[in-house]
């Protein structure tokens, strides 16, 4: 019976990574990397698009980067 009010160490102290955090994760190395990642993040929940898994922003096509970054309601309005 264990009778400490201690919290029990979670998984990361057992040596498994934590959610977020495991093979593939990384952190920003910089402020300039994390508000990208915000950004890119806020962008993808307001539109409901995404960047392709596992590619760099860096490293995508032209049309990609236009594809993810165009403002729906410009793609909506109608041209004279």
């Amino acid at each position: 019976m264990d009778t400490s009010t201690r919290p029990r160490p979670g998984p990361a102290a057992s040596g498994a990574p934590a959610a977020g955090h495991g093979p593939g994760a990384h952190r920003p190395r910089s402020d300039d990397e994390l508000i990208a990642r915000t950004l890119i993040t806020l962008w993808a929940l307001a539109t409901g698009r995404a960047l392709p898994d596992g590619v760099p922003p860096a490293r995508l096509a032209e049309h990609e980067l236009i594809a993810f970054w165009a403002d729906p309601v410009f793609e909506e309005a109608p041209r004279p």
